[in-house]
């Protein structure tokens, strides 16, 4: 038995495995639901990197928020992104990706997030576990 979606083929046993992740690569996959949206990235570094250029590169409108004292300022507009202050990538974006080092999300939500959340507004958390398990 041969089970083919899209650029993915599955053959014999594998064909349960293939249903179940195309299910669920299909439920986090609708990019029109953001297309025509503007998303805020905020942190450039392995996520934000990741994300912001896989939506560029969807045709999603992304900003960088970052810091004007920032290192990854230059590596993101080197990239052809559009880099702007936390709060202005906010104040532009209809969904927010808080990417940025746990240390510095109390701060990043108080200035640059709570003051531009609208109604309708999407805020995405991404993080990463440090204690060696998931």
């Amino acid at each position: 038995m041969q089970f083919v979606k899209e650029q993915l083929t599955f053959t014999g046993e594998d064909t349960a495995l293939a249903t179940l992740l195309l299910s669920v690569m299909g439920a986090f996959a609708e990019f029109g639901l953001i297309q025509g949206r503007t998303v805020a990235v905020l942190g450039y570094g392995s996520q934000g990197h990741a994300h912001a250029l896989n939506l560029r590169d969807s045709g999603v409108g992304v900003r960088i928020g970052l810091p004007a004292s920032s290192g990854s300022r230059s590596r993101a507009e080197a990239e052809g992104l559009r880099v702007v202050t936390p709060a202005k990538a906010c104040a532009e974006a209809d969904l927010i990706m808080l990417l940025a080092p746990d240390t510095a999300r109390r701060a990043i939500y108080a200035e640059a997030i709570a003051p531009n959340l609208s109604d309708g507004d999407a805020l995405l958390f991404g993080t990463v576990s440090t204690s060696g398990t998931t």
